[in-house]
């Protein structure tokens, strides 16, 4: 026991992850029987349990109607599963627990992506069909659709993704997206914006940051929004501070635009960055679903549009 430098409780998907990822010994207690956490499967009787998921997977109908008739039909949520996943660009039905260490490493992430992103494609049919024709000074990039072609301005059309992710975390009311640092910012503050901290406590929150008090000027920064995590932090909160500061007291929805949108406009990418495929393949899948991808916060456009029959009569063809 003197070798071990590890004790890992439980040996869930996050215990066997680190184990694998140690090179220091280490020792797992498991109180079960076997390993995966909540993504262990429960067979009991005439039915499976799952009990990442919550719900029942009957066997028989029989045991369905006799177990319907014993439970108050108040309490039972009836819930469509989509178990249809996309794939090298088309849908298909995937035996995920049992066939996903068969997938190729990019496969394996473009789907985790579309899993975990699905709420952004209500309808995956409403995605446009588009060619990637190339990036123009790594800042723009020119794709093709139907007969007309697009130059968008990369930074403005992630800042417009970013915005709607940001807005739609700070409107959700039932579960926000923090995500806890693991060295938290300490952030000294002058007495104007520490006022200012304590006026908008509740916009901070209602994003996704984690406040404490830590002295009389003294902020610690314990958390922020998950598509935060790899900013400078410290200086995105003042950032914050220094925009609403600008906006009046009581102009409420002026107040929380701001704030969405310096989030968005931080955590965008920026110009100047080359873009892989995946990339922008992931930035097209996100932005044309948008009800308005064509701007971003700022009013300012997102792409540029000339249809064939623009660039025929610039070539003297019609």
């Amino acid at each position: 026991m003197e070798n071990i430098k590890y004790l890992i409780i439980g040996a869930g998907i996050s215990g066997l992850t680190f184990a694998n990822y140690t090179k220091n010994n280490y020792l797992i207690l498991e109180k079960e029987s076997e390993v995966g956490g909540y993504c262990r499967t429960i067979k009991k009787g005439d039915f499976i349990w799952d009990y990442a998921g919550h719900f029942f997977h009957f066997k028989t109908d029989e045991f369905k109607k006799l177990f319907l008739n014993e439970v108050n039909k108040d309490d039972i949520i009836h819930k469509d599963k989509c178990t249809k996943i996309l794939y090298k660009n088309a849908l298909i039905d995937y035996p995920f627990q049992t066939n996903i260490h068969e997938l190729d490493k990019q496969d394996f992430i473009d789907c985790l992506y579309d899993l975990f992103n699905r709420e952004e494609k209500e309808n995956y049919n409403a995605i446009p069909k588009y060619k990637f024709i190339g990036a123009l000074f790594s800042t723009y990039l020119v794709i093709e659709m139907k007969d007309e072609i697009y130059i968008i301005d990369q930074h403005a059309a992630h800042e417009r993704v970013m915005y709607e992710k940001v807005k739609k975390n700070f409107y959700n009311n039932m579960e926000k997206d923090s995500q806890i640092m693991l060295l938290p910012d300490i952030i000294e503050l002058s007495h104007k914006e520490r006022a200012i901290v304590k006026e908008n406590t509740e916009l901070f929150k209602k994003a996704g940051f984690i406040i404490e008090e830590f002295g009389d000027n003294t902020i610690r920064l314990i958390g922020v929004p998950s598509l935060c995590m790899d900013l400078d932090t410290k200086e995105l909160f003042l950032e914050i501070l220094d925009e609403i500061d600008t906006v009046a007291i009581t102009a409420k929805q002026e107040k929380e635009d701001k704030f969405i949108s310096t989030i968005a406009c931080k955590a965008a990418v920026k110009a100047n960055m080359k873009l892989t495929n995946e990339e922008v393949d992931t930035l097209m899948r996100q932005l044309l679903v948008l009800p308005n991808p064509f701007t971003c916060p700022h009013g300012r456009p997102t792409a540029i549009k000339m249809t064939r029959y623009d660039i025929e009569r610039k070539f003297n063809r019609k």
